[in-house]
This record gives structure tokens, sequence and C-alpha cells, in this order.
């Protein structure tokens, strides 16, 4: 009788071990053929920054695209100091009253309003992109972008997403 439930325990447990080995290898197999799928037919890039502003991302280029033609514009200097951030005429300098930082990885545009008044920052701003890009003010407003100020230059607009000025969801600024 021992000898018995020795030979069937140790059957039950292959039979046990077997199952679980074949398993592993099933959803293994689906993973991969998964992973296969993915990469062949990829998801599409979300429409909406999700800021509230409603700004539309749109990115200017993919990982299958190539180098946006703006990038070679005299206009257009490289961060030095960071790879893939460029930026779009002024720096950082005392007279500067807005700079433009573009991100190559992210595809991101970053509009920063360094002088007061802000409505002509902004629009300082808008113009000049809109003439480096060569887009018209409806592109412009599906770009991945926003536009900032910083806290010293005017802490009510700090931390809101002022869009561009014609695009719908804009921040007025009085």
């Amino acid at each position: 009788m021992r000898i018995r439930n020795h030979c069937y325990m140790r059957t039950s447990f292959q039979i046990f071990l077997i199952g679980g080995i074949v398993v592993l290898f099933v959803v293994t197999g689906v993973l991969l053929m998964r992973n296969q799928d993915v990469a062949q037919n990829p998801i599409p890039d979300v429409e909406n920054n999700g800021n509230g502003s409603g700004q539309v991302v749109t990115p200017i280029a993919t990982s299958t695209q190539v180098r946006p033609a703006f990038l070679d514009r005299v206009e257009v200097t490289p961060d030095p100091q960071n790879p893939g951030l460029y930026f779009i005429g002024n720096t950082f300098t005392p007279d500067a009253s807005y700079v433009i930082v573009y991100d190559s990885a992210a595809e991101f545009f970053n509009i920063t309003l360094l002088k007061q008044p802000l409505t002509g920052s902004r629009i300082d701003a808008e113009t000049y992109l809109e003439a480096i890009l060569g887009v018209s003010r409806n592109s412009m407003c599906s770009l991945h972008y926003s536009v900032t100020v910083p806290y010293y230059v005017d802490e009510t607009y700090t931390g809101k997403a002022l869009g561009f000025s014609f695009c719908p969801g804009a921040v007025v600024i009085e």
C-alpha cells in the first residue's frame, strides 16, 4: 500500500511538473507574438497633452522621419550643454524678451516669456516661431508646445500654460 501511494504521488508530481512547463512555453510564445505585433503596429500618438489648455499634440517628426528642416536654419543653434536641445533665435541674454527651446527627443517647443509686457513678448515669440517654421497660425496651434512665464517675471502667470494668443483655450493676459 505504501509503495502504491508513493508511485501515485510521484506520477502526480511528474504530471504537474510537465503541465507547468507546457503552460510556461505557451505563455512565453503568446507574449513573444504579442510583442512582435505591437512592434509592427505601434500605438498611435496621443492627440492631447492633458494639461487642460486645449493645446493639441502633433509631433513635428517621428523616429522614422528625417530631421526637421528648421533645425538647419542659421537662427537655430544647438544648446552646447544639453544635446538634443536647440535655441530658436534668442538665448538667455539680458535683452531677450522670450526664449524658444526645441527638444528634439520630445518634439516639443518650450517658449518662455522673460519680459513685461507679457502680451508683447508672447506676440513677438509667436511671430518669430511662425516665421522660422514657415507654418500657418492654425498649424501652430497643433504643435506640441508650452508658453510659460518664470516667477521672477510675473507671479500671476507662473505655472500656467498660456498657449499661443490665437489658439483656442489660450490664457488672456491682462
